[in-house]
């Protein structure tokens, strides 16, 4: 939703009352030209919305948790990527050494 929309949208919802709004559809606010603002405006009342992310509304505990498993599946992933390359030259030499 561009700014201008946003900003027709918040004149009429002040000049009809300005009542309480339960903001159930969101839309990001974008400029005129089309880059995101960064900002989200609800569709009906024309207001900006603070939108939190995930890992805010996690506890710490959630948080570590993430944190624990990413290190293990990447350092999985590492040992891995490591071992294919040693692993192909042995198969290799073993069916050398078997012909």
């Amino acid at each position: 939703m561009e700014v201008s929309r946003a900003k027709a949208l918040r004149e009429a919802w002040q000049s009809a009352g300005d009542s309480p709004c339960p903001h159930t559809g969101l839309d990001a606010e974008s400029t005129e030209s089309g880059y995101f603002t960064g900002r989200y405006v609800c569709k009906t009342c024309g207001h900006h919305v603070q939108v939190s992310s995930r890992s805010s509304r996690d506890g710490p505990e959630a948080q570590m948790k993430r944190t624990w498993s990413r290190y293990a599946l990447y350092t999985s992933m590492g040992l891995l990527t490591a071992a294919v390359p040693i692993l192909t030259v042995w198969y290799k030499r073993k069916r050398r050494a078997e012909e």
